[in-house]
Parts: C-alpha cells; sequence; structure tokens
C-alpha cells in the first residue's frame, strides 16, 4: 500500500470518527439529525421524526431521560411527566433582562388584547360651554292686588283690587326688554355625562402560523 492512499484513509477514518463523536450543530430548520432540544418550523402539520410538537404535550420522564434532564419541569410538569414549551399563538423572546423586566426561561409573559384605564389616557380637558345650554322654567304669580313697589322677594300680581287681566293671546309677539331677566352660569360645576364600553383593545401583532417542533431525539447537547 503507497504511502499517498494510506495518507488518504487516515483523513477519512477521522472524518468518519468526527461525525459520529462529535456533535451536530443545530439548525434553524428541522433537521434528521437534530441536536436533543432544538427548536424548528415547519410548514406542514405534523414535525418529522425525531420530532415532537411543541405544543405544551406531556411526555413521560421515564421514556425521555435525556430531553428530560435538559428542560425538566421548566414549561409544567412533575417528577413522573414534563411538558415540552407550548408555542401555539406565541411568539419567542430570548431570555434575560428587558426594560420591562426579566424573562426566564419557560415564562409566559404578554396577551393578545389590553384595557385602557385613565392612566393610559393623556392629560385633557372636557369644555363646557354654558352658551350652548338650553334653560327652561315655570315665572310664578298671584291673584292678589300689588302692595309693594319693590321685586325682590315679590312675584308678578295683578295690577288692581278688580284684578283687571294683563296678559292677551293675540299677535303679534314682542320681546320683553332685554336683562330684565338673566342668570350667570360661571360658577356651575358637575360631570359629563360617562361614555365609552371599555372593550379590550387588540394589540396583536401580525403573525403567519406554522407548525413548532421540538427534537424529542437526538445528539445531546454539549455544555460550553
Amino acid at each position: 500500500m503507497t504511502h499517498y492512499t494510506k495518507t488518504l484513509l487516515a483523513v477519512v477514518a477521522t472524518a468518519a470518527l468526527t461525525s459520529i463523536f462529535l456533535p451536530q450543530p443545530a439548525w434553524a430548520t428541522c433537521s434528521d439529525d437534530p441536536m436533543l432540544g432544538a427548536i424548528c418550523w415547519m410548514a406542514t402539520d405534523y414535525c418529522p421524526n425525531n420530532y415532537a410538537k411543541a405544543n405544551g404535550q406531556s411526555l413521560p420522564v421515564q421514556t425521555n431521560a435525556a430531553l428530560a434532564s435538559l428542560i425538566g419541569n421548566t414549561y409544567g410538569g412533575d417528577n413522573i411527566n414534563f411538558n415540552l414549551p407550548d408555542l401555539q399563538g406565541r411568539s419567542v423572546v430570548a431570555q434575560g433582562q428587558y426594560s420591562n423586566g426579566t424573562v426566564l426561561r419557560g415564562q409566559k409573559r404578554g396577551a393578545a388584547t389590553t384595557t385602557m384605564t385613565v392612566n393610559n389616557l393623556p392629560q385633557h380637558q372636557h369644555l363646557i360651554d354654558p352658551s350652548t345650554f338650553v334653560l327652561s322654567g315655570t315665572l310664578k304669580a298671584n291673584k292678589t292686588a300689588p302692595t309693594d313697589n319693590s321685586p325682590a322677594n315679590r312675584y308678578p300680581a295683578v295690577s288692581s283690587a278688580t284684578q283687571m287681566p294683563l296678559y292677551g293671546t293675540g299677535t303679534p309677539h314682542a320681546d320683553m326688554q332685554s336683562g330684565i331677566v338673566s342668570g350667570d352660569l360661571s360658577g356651575m360645576t358637575g360631570n359629563t355625562a360617562v361614555s365609552g364600553g371599555g372593550a379590550p383593545i387588540d394589540v396583536t401583532a401580525p403573525r403567519l402560523g406554522l407548525t413548532a417542533c421540538i427534537a424529542v431525539k437526538g445528539y445531546y447537547p454539549p455544555r460550553p
């Protein structure tokens, strides 16, 4: 056997051993030789071999010991069964510190809807325009003869003891002199009518539904 042949066989043998014993890289797509616990997405309604749907389903620890040792009860479960991540209707965010708090692995956050409160509204005013108000009332009178020249705390009365009629129904009508009857609404207080139903606001971002899959069999990921 020539030296060239021996060298070539040595290279091939090294490559074969490397592919067998070294863990394979994690792929964004579903691989036929996956890294255990890796997440991938499919446009189909099923997951390929070595994968299961990441829909929160429960698996027995006894028959999935390797995967259970990686994720434990992070996504729910107990010492007998453990749950897979549930990505149904959810987007994914990396664990860590954020401006609105800390996100832990397996923690579910957010909601599809929200309801505004008074604290969410910008500062504003509801103006009241008294000139638009329509006021009505009744002018009191009595049927006795007039006895005083001052209108203070008095009522219109008949002009004489014979009760001469002072009012008529004929036309045309004439307006009384302006300023005879007046009022001041500047100190009026009150509340505007309640409006709004408090319906939830949809805050769901545009999304596309795919099948989320998690590798339940494959290479055990080495720790750094």
